[in-house]
């Protein structure tokens, strides 16, 4: 073990025990950061996957990233809190039955829902009948190249993958799942976010949805531990609080179920998911060693001014144009993610792209300065939005939270926010929101 892998590993335990020892929460992004880093860094170290070692520049950058997170974290995130960082909850929410109607909500929601369903119900069917015929392993290598394949046209793309009615039905979905977790709205609303999820696995066979909302569940467990956070009674919250342990655990299963048909597991199925997980979340640094021996290829050696950083956007900006204009809009003149596509050995026995940690994304805007800058920026935003989440425990305010939670945690596979698709289902908020009458208000009386 080298000394600066070392290094990060006391760090991180450090940090972790002070975070939670001071907020005592493990939902705060201090505590959040420096364990997924930990974990991250003692798989590097066993190392059973055997991967290339890594050089002490790529345990450099590992670590200047948990120093930068941790101290922005707490000097952008608390910098202009007076005295003690202390959390109180005292929070009042203001609106009650006579101010926002939840059956409505509810019902709007669910109406969103069936327009979004119904409109999806095509491309299930063409899915399910290629699953059927390719199974999933060769059909995510179909819908990689949906174009060329047949499977979908390149409108179809921008309006179920990209931009429209996938990361849509995640929205509601997210919110929904925030409803119910408040006891705002009945269990079986729960129907229509399950079936979208099903109608999205079996059209792209993918994995990160069912992660996604098993990850909403768990963050609105965490979130509404007591009924002040809720505003349920004791009897009531115990009792959601179960059946979100049960949706988790069938979550799991589900997500276990789709990666052995993706990748065709056989054997030790246990040990093949650990495999699978360890390659996804701790093969980023032996990639990102492979981007920074070719500075030049990797896009490193130059400036790009938040053109990877914000690539989500710029993307969603360009369907938009090309929605408008009938014609292909690039706005982003770099694409961040040519370079990361192709696959490289990472060791004696696997290949991998696409996941090379978010350091990557910094570097390829900002070079070794985003490493600092944009992490401690990212953990000051972070910190804050967890406590506005916890000061005032809103809808909006844990809902905002969660999208921040899934930002963190794929921190050491890549910068979850180049995807158009995420940004777009963080922007279906703005009009998804207000539709459905979601107005949440709250006031402090007392300081934090």
């Amino acid at each position: 073990m080298s000394i600066l892998a070392f290094t990060i590993i006391f760090l991180a335990v450090c940090g972790c025990y002070a975070s939670y020892a001071k907020y005592h929460s493990a939902l705060h992004p201090i505590f959040l950061y420096n364990a997924l880093w930990l974990i991250v860094t003692i798989v590097l170290q066993i190392n059973t996957m055997e991967w290339y070692p890594l050089e002490n520049e790529v345990y450099a950058v590992l670590l200047v990233g948990l120093i930068s997170f941790d101290f922005g974290g707490l000097l952008i995130g608390y910098g202009t809190i007076n005295k003690s960082s202390i959390y109180v909850n005292t929070y009042i929410e203001e609106y009650e039955d006579d101010e926002i109607d939840y059956r409505k909500v509810g019902n709007r929601l669910l109406m969103i829902q069936l327009v979004l369903t119904l409109i999806s119900i095509p491309l299930f069917l063409r899915g399910l009948s290629y699953v059927q015929s390719y199974g999933m392993s060769i059909m995510r290598n179909i819908i990689a190249n949906s174009v060329e394949a047949g499977y979908m046209t390149a409108a179809e793309r921008i309006l179920f993958l990209h931009l429209g009615v996938f990361p849509a039905m995640q929205t509601c979905s997210f919110i929904q799942v925030f409803l119910w977790a408040k006891g705002k709205i009945k269990g079986w609303n729960l129907i229509a976010s399950i079936i979208d999820l099903v109608i999205v696995v079996v059209s792209t066979v993918g994995r990160w949805e069912v992660f996604y909302f098993a990850l909403a569940m768990l963050c609105a467990y965490m979130l509404n531990k007591h009924p002040s956070d809720s505003g349920m009674s004791i009897g009531k919250q115990k009792k959601i609080r179960r059946r979100i342990r049960v949706i988790i655990a069938i979550a799991i299963i589900a997500l276990v179920g789709v990666t052995i048909q993706r990748h065709k597991v056989v054997g030790n199925i246990f040990e093949s998911i650990l495999n699978i997980v360890a390659g996804y979340f701790c093969c980023g640094p032996a990639l990102l060693q492979v981007m920074l021996k070719n500075p030049v290829s990797s896009g490193i050696s130059t400036w790009h001014w938040g053109q990877a950083i914000f690539g989500g956007l710029l993307g969603c900006i360009n369907y938009i144009l090309q929605i408008v204009t009938f014609k292909r809009v690039y706005l982003n003149l770099y694409d961040a993610q040519a370079y990361a596509a192709e696959f490289y050995a990472v060791g004696a026995h696997q290949s991998m792209n696409a996941y090379p940690t978010w350091y990557y994304y910094f570097m390829q805007d900002f070079g070794y300065l985003g490493v600092v800058l944009i992490t401690a920026i990212i953990a000051g935003i972070s910190v804050r939005i967890y406590r506005k989440a916890k000061r005032e425990p809103s809808i909006n305010n844990q809902l905002a939270y969660f999208y921040v939670l899934h930002v963190i945690l794929f921190a050491s596979v890549w910068w979850e926010l180049r995807r158009s698709d995420i940004v777009a289902t963080m922007l279906h908020n703005l009009w998804i929101m207000p539709l459905i009458g979601l107005k949440v208000r709250g006031k402090k009386n007392g300081k934090v």
